[in-house]
């Protein structure tokens, strides 16, 4: 016997999920049926895979469903029509397992924005609210490529950020890897050297090795301190407050911190407009902006800034009390509503912010490298000064 995980509708329509144990999945399928249920999706539970397999979409898989049915739809393809194209020629899993659950949905008598409300885990509200103002207003085409615009530049910025940091790290480690081979093998030949020619090392030479030697001889306490220090930064994610004190912490953090508030602050200015001219009033833009945001100091400054919307406050002095919003943002909010351009210049806002980032995110290893050859070259001359000095002395010594 094993267990699967069924997706399955009552006659009301009503979305059930749970476990259910069968030797194969049709008569999973058929246990179901005779419980009046209508079956959405079935798989088989396998902890082993699901720990590996990534499940859960990305924002460059959503920027491919979106821009492949936005082409669709250009081409006068019927939505249901296009999904089941895109199922069948989408070779990634996770995909066409959305796809495929979207088409169930649809097939029900649900429209598409419905379908994918009952997917939240996968697709976001942005996305939800989007489809349902375009189904509605029949703007659908334009909104699904705003769409994969948006998913697209989210990730691209992502990626380049991983790609800096990424690239600083490296740099980090060979450097380390380079001074313990320092200490593991260069070190003890000239040590082996000096003590055949009974030359003695000076007090701070030998302060030095000591240090050196204790690092590389206890390597494993340090690997093992900072896995816990990495466990721990895990373990505060899983909590609210230790989510809202690390996402508070990484803000504050030199440069990196400097490069993900400008990233918060492009998206949120890009949302809000593609809702806006979606034709979602604000209240209900700042409420769907709330449940998207993953940071939850945005997250916080978003939803202050709703309750001060329903107090009769207008959008930028809702955000007058904001520590994340810069002046230039509310000022610029402000000219929008005076004049009526509020999501031309919420583009544009956003678009500033981008370009400021991705400038910071091209300098940023350009800033690291620099800092750590410093401190290698720092200990490399210390270890350098301190072993030809005793030689030039035993040498001076020798010609006299």
């Amino acid at each position: 016997m094993a267990i699967y995980f069924y997706k399955a509708r009552d006659i009301k329509g009503k979305l059930l999920q749970g476990t259910i144990e069968a030797t194969a999945i049709t008569q999973g399928v058929q246990k179901l049926q005779q419980l009046g249920l209508y079956v959405v999706d079935i798989q088989r539970k396998n902890k082993i895979i699901n720990l590996f397999r990534r499940t859960r979409l990305n924002s460059k898989d959503l920027a491919l469903i979106c821009k492949q049915l936005a082409n669709l739809q250009e081409a006068g393809v019927p939505l249901l029509m296009g999904l089941q194209i895109i199922y069948d020629y989408q070779e990634k899993p996770r995909i066409k397992g959305l796809v495929k659950s979207l088409m169930n949905e649809m097939e029900l008598g649900f429209s598409f924005s419905e379908a994918c409300a009952n997917y939240s885990s996968n697709i976001p509200p942005l996305m939800t609210n989007m489809i349902y103002a375009g189904e509605n207003g029949g703007f659908l085409e334009e909104t699904l490529n705003k769409l994969a615009i948006t998913f697209e530049k989210e990730w691209d910025l992502k990626e380049k950020i991983i790609t800096a940091i990424s690239y600083s790290v490296i740099v980090l480690i060979i450097s380390i890897f380079f001074i313990f081979f320092l200490f593991s093998v260069i070190v003890p030949m000239f040590l082996e050297a000096f003590k055949d020619m009974g030359v003695s090392l000076s007090r701070d030479t030998e302060v030095l090795l000591k240090i050196g030697f204790m690092l590389t001889n206890n390597w494993y306490y340090l690997l093992l301190m900072f896995l816990i220090i990495y466990g721990l930064i895990i373990f505060t994610g899983t909590t609210r407050k230790g989510k809202e004190f690390r996402d508070k912490l990484i803000l504050k953090v030199p440069v990196v911190g400097v490069i993900i508030k400008k990233t918060l602050i492009s998206r949120f200015c890009r949302e809000l407009a593609n809702l806006l001219t979606s034709g979602i009033n604000v209240s209900k833009a700042l409420e769907t902006l709330e449940k998207t945001s993953s940071n939850l100091v945005l997250k916080s400054e978003i939803r202050d800034a709703h309750n001060n919307l329903k107090l009769g406050l207008s959008l930028s002095e809702s955000f007058k009390e904001s520590n994340l919003m810069p002046k230039i943002v509310i000022q610029m909010i402000a000219v929008g509503e005076q004049s009526g351009n509020l999501e031309k210049l919420l583009f544009k806002t956003s678009d500033y912010f981008e370009q400021d980032a991705n400038q910071l995110i091209e300098r940023l290893p350009k800033l690291i490298e620099p800092i750590i050859l410093v401190i290698v070259g720092i200990v490399v001359g210390v270890i350098i000064i301190g072993f030809f000095l005793p030689m030039l002395n035993t040498m001076y010594q020798l010609e006299i």
